[in-house]
């Protein structure tokens, strides 16, 4: 055997192994979040950023800064937990634009992780898949910047197109160094979108960082 089909036979047995890993990844993911849900029905979906060590349930409770403090098991824990708000965000992932809320830990859990992972760019970790009970959304991640601490869903009505296609393009016309996007992926108002978002490092307490991507499948 020639090393260049020995280089090739190598590339394809290693591509084998990827997907046979994703493929184990999201049955465990989709066992995990059916014991999860079991054990606290605030547990409703299951958020996975393969090439990261994002790999969490996500919860919503009524108390919309009850997972603030507490983690999935619903005792109290400085790490919290991933969570959307009920008051914004229904449980299907079928609105405009979801949030999915994480602390920056430094211990690197929850979204510990997510600034310095996104700062760089989106190589290997361009896919964001969210689990559900009998569904799987996911997403193309596009942007990732720091933004201010206003409440990203408060007082607008994304089912608005109009109000949508400014937030979009608000977003994608951003101005700083810190932007990170991942070429040539541009919403559209007809798009879902997640939105990651967790406080800023640094001491950037007025600030937050958020991740973007738009369903794709």
């Amino acid at each position: 055997m020639t090393m260049k089909w020995f280089r090739k036979a190598v590339t394809l047995v290693l591509a084998a192994v990827m997907i046979l890993s994703c493929g184990m990844q999201a049955v465990a993911s989709e066992k995990d979040l059916e014991a999860e849900s079991a054990k606290n029905p605030d547990v409703y979906a299951w958020l996975t950023i393969p090439g990261t060590n994002i790999n969490y349930p996500v919860c919503q409770s009524t108390n919309d800064v009850y997972y603030l403090t507490h983690n999935v098991d619903k005792r109290l824990d400085a790490n919290g937990a991933l969570y959307t708000e009920s008051a914004y965000n229904s449980r299907t992932f079928a609105d405009p634009v979801t949030v999915i809320y994480g602390h920056n830990m430094r211990s690197g859990k929850m979204f510990g992780h997510l600034q310095e992972t996104f700062q760089r760019g989106f190589g290997g970790h361009d896919e964001a898949i969210v689990y559900m009970n009998g569904k799987t959304n996911i997403y193309k991640l596009f942007i990732a910047l720091p933004v201010g601490a206003n409440h990203i869903l408060y007082g607008r009505n994304f089912n608005d197109k109009n109000r949508y296609k400014r937030f979009i393009d608000e977003l994608m016309n951003i101005r700083s160094m810190e932007v990170v996007k991942n070429g040539g992926i541009t919403p559209t108002v007809n798009d879902n979108l997640l939105i990651l978002s967790t406080c800023m490092g640094g001491g950037r307490t007025n600030e937050r960082y958020i991740v973007v991507g738009k369903l794709v499948r």
